[in-house]
């Protein structure tokens, strides 16, 4: 069975869903920014680090519409990372609906990053 996200000592290791099944490629992140393109590139292209010329999932989302917020303990360390899609107009058939902050979903925090990485 192949992980296709894996908490390790060095970071957060993603698949690259786009080599598949011919190679088993990684994406190795170590800071929570990293995290945080990493699930943005996720969202809206299905994979961690897309192509250059990747096509969107949903047509015209961007990354810059995904919202990427950790959700912090009074002490600072990390309990769960909010998604939400912000900024985002979808063309209907007799209007257009704008996205701000939802849909979003809370995800539990269950891993750490590489031993010299700060929490976010």
């Amino acid at each position: 069975m192949i992980k296709t996200l894996e908490w390790t000592e060095q970071g957060v290791r993603f698949i690259d869903q786009t080599k598949l099944p011919t190679e088993e490629v990684y994406l190795l992140c170590k800071t929570h920014e990293e995290v945080a393109d990493a699930i943005r590139n996720m969202v809206v292209y299905g994979d961690a680090q897309p192509a250059p010329d990747a096509t969107p999932v949903v047509p015209k989302l961007i990354p810059d519409h995904v919202e990427v917020r950790w959700i912090l303990a009074g002490d600072g360390t990390p309990v769960s990372v909010n998604v939400a899609i912000k900024g985002y107009t979808m063309d209907a058939i007799f209007r257009s609906f704008t996205f701000e902050g939802r849909p979003s979903v809370e995800f539990p925090y269950v891993g750490t990053y590489a031993p010299t990485e700060s929490e976010p």
